[in-house]
């Protein structure tokens, strides 16, 4: 079932008692996701670009999440529109907190690499106007990544457990990371609704990788599915992600 959570005004949504919806907030934005009850130590799964932290930071506040709780911070792949917001986060926050990333993204991240990071020559021809001069202008500076994941490891989240799974395709070090007990799962830009499944063609990007990695996420069970970007699915995950798959191998990934 879709369920179409974007209203004129994007704003922030519940979709269970420890997941809410960030819908991203304009063109070369990501979705973002906070895992954990307002009282506990909360986790971030990605930060979108970060040109609207600001407004973001003041929505959490209104329906009553508070920022100073996000502890941790998961990154599914290191291209601005999931990780700008990261730099604009540990200028905002004077609290610690921790950042993850899978091992074959994390020294990218850490390095700054922006040619990987923001892939200007692959997406400019659809950006026009400020976005694209912004992104031309952005310069990622290195900052540090506290744990580098690797495939099957577990993130302890308030009470949820999140299993790292390795999925390059759309890039080389893209995770997924996967709620068991809930039937979880969020999924970058690795698969989306509506059978869409992440470009292939920047930088570190392999069609036949995409391939494996959905049909790796095709055998889970999987009830809710948080895509990068587009809407949730709050029902039939699997279906969702076994149905991209087959499209994916149709199109000759």
């Amino acid at each position: 079932m879709l369920f179409d959570f974007l209203g004129p005004d994007r704003q922030i949504t519940k979709i269970s008692n420890q997941i809410y919806f960030i819908p991203e907030q304009g063109m070369f934005d990501g979705n973002c996701y906070i895992l954990g009850e307002p009282a506990g130590a909360l986790t971030l799964i990605d930060t979108g670009n970060g040109f609207n932290i600001k407004s973001l930071l003041q929505k959490l506040t209104k329906i009553g999440v508070p920022d100073k709780r996000i502890q941790r911070v998961l990154i599914t792949h290191c291209h601005l529109d999931h990780i700008g917001g990261l730099y604009k986060l540990l200028k905002l926050w004077k609290q610690p907190f921790e950042v993850s990333a899978h091992e074959i993204e994390a020294p990218i991240i850490e390095q700054g690499i922006k040619d990987i990071i923001v892939p200007i020559k692959d997406i400019l021809g659809p950006l026009i106007g400020g976005i694209a001069k912004t992104l031309i202008n952005f310069k990622p500076s290195p900052l540090q990544i506290n744990y580098k994941l690797k495939d099957g490891d577990i993130i302890e989240a308030d009470g949820l457990r999140l299993r790292t799974i390795h999925t390059p395709g759309h890039s080389a070090g893209s995770c997924c990371f996967y709620e068991e007990k809930l039937k979880v799962i969020f999924t970058g830009d690795t698969v989306f609704s509506a059978n869409a499944v992440g470009r292939v063609d920047l930088k570190t990007g392999n069609a036949s990788e995409l391939l494996d990695s959905l049909e790796k996420l095709s055998t889970l069970e999987v009830q809710t599915l948080c895509p990068g970007h587009m809407h949730p699915i709050l029902t039939e995950g699997t279906k969702q992600i076994k149905s991209a798959y087959e499209l994916a191998k149709r199109m000759g990934f």
